[in-house]
């Protein structure tokens, strides 16, 4: 589980300023807390304690390896101060500079994408991150396609073949949008008043980085008039047109649905307009795309991924073959993601603002803190159950049990080590007391991991160069 280390005001220690016309970027250490904080550190469970955050937290800034990866992890304040520096809205000369001083904390597909505007800088100096994209797009386009059809068209088809023919007409009218959609055909989507939310609150992420607080103030008022407004239907409505593309399409036809839909989306658009994010591409984008789906409009609409899997979800979870319903999700999820494969980076983000293209290429490399045991397994709040991993790795695992994950990942027991290597390093040189933590973080978290790790290989910790002062 992640913990909203995104979401919430971090203090940067992080500051950009401008020498001969030159971006430089310093790092401050951070301060020490005082010997009351860190009594009371200890107390309390963690996330009821603002000082013992704020000091895990600082800890990130320390080149921390993950504890997973190996790899030191990216501290969430660089991002935040380039979200509020502007930084990404830079033509790619003076940006990819920037962008390789973090490369080595970058994840593979950020990596490959920071090379290709290095190289696109020579030529095209002058241009931002958002037009290279657009120039990228053509190539990465067929090369995703190239990944997705097999997947799409043969692999997942021929398992549709043993459904009974009610579903099986269901999956061969969603493959036919599908089709639509990834030859960039025109369609008519029907709007759905979970994407509007789902599309405001994942544009909202880039605004909440750059703690702008007038524009993180209207983002948030957005998506709560948004939640308050659009009120899903009643389950008997929802009947009308259950799984059915076309009956949906029918019933948001009916001139007292569209009246509502209009009436309800109109207010939200003058709330937009009213604000200070009325300039913001991507909110705009989503606008014009909500207003074409509720008034019926053609248009062209990109394939996604997760979409097209909850879609798949709503029409297998009817099966009595369960075993069939799993394989099928199972294949789907083979689609390339944006976060493992280049290309899907590029075409998902092509259109999209800069600020909300360089939050994405970096978000996924971001150190995060989360649960050693899920909290929905029974993990508690507490500093024993918490370690440090980027943001894609803490998504990945969700909520697999530990023990599941190391026999997964084998190169868990030697990045354990590293990390735990790092972590007494700091308590040594008196970095842990700056901070306010107590040696036994340390000691508390090494337990958990050996009580959580596989029991007939467990992962036991060398702590034997941790001081005992």
């Amino acid at each position: 589980m992640i913990l909203p280390v995104l979401a919430t005001r971090i203090d940067s220690n992080i500051s950009l300023y401008s020498k001969n016309r030159k971006t430089v970027i310093t790092q401050d250490m951070p301060e020490p807390c005082s010997v009351n904080e860190v009594q009371k550190a200890y107390a309390v469970p963690f996330l009821g304690h603002k000082n013992n955050v704020s000091a895990l937290r600082k800890l990130i800034g320390y080149k921390l390896p993950d504890m997973y990866l190996g790899q030191i992890m990216l501290d969430p304040k660089v991002l935040e101060s380039m979200q509020r520096n502007g930084v990404f809205n830079y033509t790619l000369d003076k940006l990819v500079p920037i962008l390789k001083k973090y490369e080595k904390n970058l994840l593979p597909v950020a990596k490959s994408f920071v090379k290709m505007l290095e190289n696109t800088s020579k030529e095209h100096p002058d241009i931002k991150i958002d037009d290279a994209v657009s120039l990228y797009f053509k190539e990465h386009e067929k090369k995703l396609l190239e990944l997705q059809e097999p997947i799409l068209f043969e692999e997942l088809t021929e398992k549709a073949c043993d459904m009974p023919k009610v579903y099986f007409d269901d999956f061969m009218e969603l493959m036919n949008i599908t089709n639509q959609k990834i030859s960039n055909d025109t369609v008519i989507d029907p709007f759905s008043e979970k994407t509007f939310i789902y599309q405001l609150t994942q544009a909202s992420y880039p605004i909440r980085m750059k703690n702008k607080r007038y524009e993180v103030s209207a983002i948030n008022n957005l998506i709560r008039e948004a939640k308050a407004t659009f009120i899903p239907p009643l389950k008997l409505e929802r009947t009308l047109y259950g799984r059915n593309r076309a009956k949906k399409l029918e019933y948001q036809r009916r001139p007292d649905v569209l009246k509502e839909n209009s009436r309800k989306f109109q207010y939200l658009k003058s709330i937009f307009l009213n604000s200070p994010l009325k300039y913001n591409k991507d909110l705009i984008r989503i606008f014009n795309s909500t207003s074409a789906k509720i008034y019926g409009k053609s248009t062209k609409s990109a394939f996604k991924r997760k979409e097209f899997i909850y879609d798949l979800k709503k029409i297998t979870k009817f099966l009595d073959d369960e075993k069939l319903a799993e394989d099928m999700i199972k294949t789907a999820r083979k689609l390339p993601t944006s976060t493992e494969n280049l290309s899907a980076f590029i075409v998902k983000h092509n259109g999209d603002s800069c600020e909300k293209i360089g939050f994405y290429l970096l978000k996924e490399s971001l150190a995060s803190i989360e649960h050693i045991v899920p909290k929905i397994n029974g993990g508690k709040n507490r500093l024993s159950n918490y370690g440090l991993c980027c943001v894609y790795i803490n998504s990945k695992r969700s909520n697999m049990p530990f023990a599941d994950w190391v026999r997964q990942n084998p190169m868990v027991y030697i990045n354990c080590q590293k990390y735990f290597n790092r972590l007494i390093e700091l308590y040594n040189n008196g970095t842990f007391k700056k901070l306010g933590l107590d040696r036994s973080y340390i000691t508390d978290l090494s337990k958990t991991i050996y009580n959580q790790s596989p029991p007939e290989a467990p992962i036991i910790i060398n702590l034997s160069s941790l001081k005992r002062h």
